[in-house]
C-alpha cells in the first residue's frame, strides 16, 4: 500500500508537469525566460559605453536606465520588459554621440568658414570699376584675384574675420583714375579748336597736378577721346566764390559747319538770386563765324531741393541713359542712388535733335569776363573702361601723321619710323607703354617747331638792317622801322595814332613756301576796290619806292571779311585782284601754300574753296610767279593798329 502511494504521487507529479501550470505552482520554463530578459537588461546597462556621448545625452540615458531597472525589479511580465528594452534601445539610437556632434560641428564650421570667405571676397570691390582705365583696372583685378586666393587658403573663421582689406584700399588710393588722367592730358594732348583764339585761351588753363584745372579767359578745352554718349557718367564741381553764368562741362564735337561746337554743355549758373544747373544744346556754338545755335533744353533750380546751398563748390553727378541726362548732388547719389533728388533732361529736346553716339568731354567757361574758376573732375567713366595706352597711341598717330616729311633729314625720319613701329606693337599690357608714347609725342613736337623757328628768323630778317630789302622811299622805310618788333619774336605791331605806311622784305628769296599767319585786326577798307593796305607779301621784290609781287590781304569789317590775293605791279599800293575767299580773319590761322605756281589756302586747318568771282576752285595758278622775297605791307589804313604774326614758315631758298 505504501509502495502504491509512492507510485501514485510520482504519477501525479509527472501528470502535473505534463498538463501545465497552476496558480500555486508556475511552470519552471517561464521563470527561466523572465530571468533571461532581466539578465539581458542588466548586461545591456552594465556594458553600455556612456563615454561616447556628451553630458546631455548621458543624463538622458541614465534616466532611461533608472526607469528600466525599476521596471525589472517590479515587473514579471516578460513581454513588457522586452518592449521596454526595445524602446530604450530605440531612444538611445536616436541620440547623437560625441562623434555625431563633432561631424555636424565640423560641417557647420566649414559652412560658416565658406560663407565668411565668400562675404570677405565680396568685400573686395571697386566702386564703379569703369572709373579706372583698363591698365589700372587690370592691376586692381589682379590684386583682387590674389587676395581672393589668400582668403580661400585660410583655415579658420578667426583668420578670415581678421584678414585685412587694406592692401586693396591702399592700391585704390595709389592708382590714378580716368578722371585724374584726363585732367592731366586734355590741355597737352587734347583736341584743338578750329578757332585759334580758343586754343590760346585754352593754353592759359593750368593743370594743378591732381584732378583740377584752373581756367582763364573765355574758352574751352576738349579731351581727345570719343566717349559713348549712352552709359557715360561723370561728377564735377565748379569751385569759385564768384558768381558765374556759364561754367562747367562739355560733351561736344567740333562743328562741321564752322569753328564752334556741336553737342551739349552742362553748366553752373549762379547769381545773387538763383542757383541753377543748366543743359544747353549746341550747334556750331561758341564759334567765330557761321550761324551759332545755343538752345537751353532743361535744368534744375537747385535751391528748390537744397535750400541755402550753392551750385558752386559742390560736386554733382551726371548720368546719361537712353539719351536722358540726369543730374544729382553727388553725395546724395552715393547715399540714395536714383532715389536722390535730381533733374532729368531729354537730350533730343523732345525729338527735335539727333544725339551723336559719341562726344568729347570738355571744360567750358564763357561770359566770365576773364574771372577764372577751378574745375574739379571727380569721376569720368564710360559703359566700358578705356585703355590709356590706346588713347595716347591715337594722339601719337595724330602727331606723327602731321609731320611734313619733306622738312626733316633721312636720319630723323628713320628714327621717327623705327619708333612708330615699336609704338604700334604696344598693347595695354606693355610695360611703361603710356609714358614711352608720351615721350615720343614730346620729341616729335620738338621737331615740328622748326616752322616757328623759321618764322622768327623771317620776321627778324624783315626788320633787320642787313637781311632786308627796303623801299628807296626813305619815309616809307622809316615808318616800317618804327613799327614795334622785338628781335627773337615772330610778330610786329603797327601803331594806330599816326600815319606810318610802309613795307619791308627779306633779302632771302623762296620758291615753294608754306606760311601760316594771323592778324588781330584786319583792314577795314575792302581791298577788292583796288587799295591794298594790310598784307603778307610773297614772291616779291623791291621796285624802288614800291614792292612788286603777290599780296595776301586780310580784310575784316563789321559785316564781312575776306582773304584776297592781289598782284602788285610795283607802281603803287593798288592791287590787281586775283582770287580769294570770304572768311573771318581776325585772330584766325591763315595758311597759304605755293607749290610751283599753284596757290592753296587753309583757315584754322580747313582747306578753303577760292573764287575769282567766276570760278570756284581749291587751287589757283599764280601767273608770272617765280618766287621771291617775303614781307609785311601796311598802307593807307593807319587808324587800325594791327599785330602781324608769322606762326610757321617753310620755304625753299632760291637765293
Amino acid at each position: 500500500m505504501k509502495k502504491r502511494l509512492v507510485l501514485l504521487l510520482s504519477s501525479s507529479l509527472l501528470l502535473t508537469s505534463i498538463v501545465g501550470c497552476t496558480q500555486d505552482n508556475p511552470p519552471v520554463v517561464e521563470n527561466e525566460e523572465l530571468k533571461q530578459i532581466k539578465e539581458e537588461i542588466a548586461s545591456y546597462i552594465k556594458n553600455f559605453d556612456l563615454s561616447i556621448y556628451r553630458e546631455s545625452e548621458k543624463n538622458q540615458i541614465q534616466a532611461l536606465f533608472t526607469s528600466l531597472q525599476g521596471l525589472v525589479e517590479t515587473s514579471t511580465d516578460v513581454e513588457e520588459l522586452k518592449t521596454s528594452l526595445a524602446n530604450v534601445k530605440s531612444t538611445i539610437d536616436s541620440l547623437k554621440t560625441d562623434a555625431d556632434y563633432k561631424k555636424e560641428e565640423e560641417a557647420e564650421a566649414k559652412e560658416k568658414l565658406r560663407i565668411a570667405k565668400e562675404d570677405k571676397i565680396k568685400s573686395l570691390t571697386i566702386e564703379d570699376g569703369n572709373q579706372y582705365r583698363i591698365e589700372e583696372k587690370t592691376v586692381l583685378d589682379n590684386k583682387i584675384a590674389e587676395m581672393s586666393t589668400e582668403i580661400n587658403a585660410l583655415t579658420t573663421l578667426e583668420e578670415v574675420n581678421s584678414y585685412s582689406l587694406s592692401p586693396l584700399e591702399t592700391l585704390k588710393g595709389t592708382l590714378k583714375t580716368n578722371a585724374q588722367y584726363t585732367t592731366s592730358e586734355m590741355l597737352k594732348y587734347g583736341t584743338d579748336s578750329n578757332w585759334a583764339l580758343v586754343n590760346e585761351h585754352r593754353d592759359q588753363m593750368v593743370y594743378d597736378g591732381d584732378h583740377t584745372i584752373k581756367t582763364g579767359e573765355d574758352g574751352y578745352s576738349l579731351d581727345s577721346y570719343d566717349y559713348a554718349t549712352n552709359g557715360l557718367s561723370m561728377s564735377f564741381s565748379v569751385n569759385t566764390e564768384n558768381y558765374v553764368s556759364i561754367a562747367g562741362a562739355l560733351l561736344a564735337n567740333k562743328s562741321t559747319v564752322g569753328d564752334g561746337l556741336d553737342g551739349y554743355a552742362i553748366v553752373v549758373n549762379r547769381a545773387a538770386d538763383h542757383e541753377w544747373y543748366q543743359v544747353w544744346y549746341l550747334n556750331n556754338c561758341y564759334a567765330s563765324y557761321g550761324e551759332t545755335i545755343c538752345n537751353y533744353i532743361g535744368g534744375w533750380v537747385y535751391s528748390d531741393n537744397y535750400p541755402g546751398e550753392s551750385v558752386t563748390n559742390n560736386m554733382i553727378r551726371v548720368n546719361i541713359v537712353d539719351n536722358i541726362l540726369t543730374i544729382y548732388k553727388d553725395s546724395a547719389y552715393k547715399e540714395l542712388g536714383e532715389a536722390a533728388p535730381h533733374c532729368t533732361v531729354d537730350l533730343t529736346g523732345n525729338g527735335v535733335y539727333t544725339v551723336a553716339p559719341t562726344h568729347h568731354f570738355g571744360i567750358l567757361t564763357w561770359q566770365s569776363g576773364g574771372i577764372p574758376y577751378d574745375f574739379e573732375l571727380g569721376s569720368l567713366s564710360n559703359a566700358t573702361p578705356i585703355s590709356g595706352v590706346e588713347k595716347i597711341k591715337a594722339k601719337y598717330l595724330e602727331v606723327y601723321n602731321a609731320v611734313d616729311r619733306t622738312r626733316f633729314s633721312d636720319e630723323q625720319l628713320a628714327t621717327l619710323d623705327a619708333n612708330k613701329a615699336t609704338i604700334e606693337a604696344f598693347t595695354a599690357t606693355s610695360e611703361n607703354a603710356y609714358d614711352i608714347i608720351k615721350e615720343e609725342i614730346t620729341r616729335i613736337r620738338e621737331m615740328i617747331p622748326q616752322g616757328l623757328t623759321n618764322a622768327i628768323d623771317v620776321m627778324d630778317a624783315i626788320f633787320s638792317s642787313d637781311k632786308a630789302e627796303e623801299s628807296s622811299w626813305d619815309l616809307v622805310n622809316q615808318h616800317a622801322l618804327a613799327w614795334t618788333h622785338v628781335q627773337g619774336t615772330n610778330s610786329v605791331t603797327t601803331p594806330s595814332d599816326q600815319v606810318l605806311a610802309g613795307w619791308r622784305l627779306t633779302k632771302d628769296k623762296y620758291s615753294d613756301i608754306s606760311m601760316t599767319v594771323s592778324v588781330d585786326a584786319g583792314q577795314v577798307y575792302n581791298p577788292y576796290v583796288g587799295i591794298v593796305s594790310k598784307a603778307f607779301l610773297i614772291g616779291a621784290s623791291s621796285q624802288g619806292n614800291y614792292p612788286k609781287g603777290y599780296a595776301v590781304t586780310l580784310y575784316q569789317s563789321s559785316t564781312e571779311a575776306w582773304v584776297q590775293i592781289h598782284y602788285l605791279d610795283g607802281s603803287g599800293n593798288g592791287g590787281n585782284f586775283k582770287f580769294g575767299v570770304c572768311a573771318w580773319v581776325n585772330n584766325n590761322d591763315v595758311k597759304f601754300v605755293v607749290n610751283g605756281k599753284q596757290f592753296s589756302l587753309w583757315i584754322n586747318g580747313y582747306k578753303q574753296t577760292l573764287t575769282n568771282l567766276s570760278v570756284n576752285a581749291e587751287e589757283f595758278t599764280l601767273d608770272n610767279y617765280e618766287g621771291g622775297s617775303v614781307g609785311i605791307f601796311n598802307w593807307d589804313d593807319p587808324t587800325v593798329s594791327t599785330t602781324f604774326t608769322i606762326k610757321e614758315f617753310y620755304g625753299t631758298k632760291i637765293s
